[in-house]
């Protein structure tokens, strides 16, 4: 199965209705793709801006895995991330 995402990176703006705009590029510009819109807050946001990150990280990070239960917690986050 191949998944379809908006690569990275992505960045969290204040989209001025108490929200926030995920957008996919560095800078608050809206020719760049908006990912997601978020209004529970700016935890939230940040979480959500670094997913293409914490994915690409948590990719790197498979052959290095200590036990069967980290290779198998690290293999469903990509899973779900993925849509796999």
């Amino acid at each position: 199965m191949t998944t379809q995402y908006t690569p990275g990176p992505w960045k969290a703006f204040p989209d001025g209705t108490g929200g926030f705009a995920i957008m996919a590029g560095a800078k608050r510009d809206y020719s760049y793709p908006r990912v997601a819109f978020v209004h529970t807050g700016k935890a939230d946001a940040a979480q959500l801006a670094a997913a293409p990150e914490l994915l690409a990280a948590l990719k790197g990070m498979m052959g290095l895995t200590r036990t069967q239960t980290d290779f198998d917690r690290a293999g469903a986050a990509i899973a779900k991330a993925t849509g796999e």
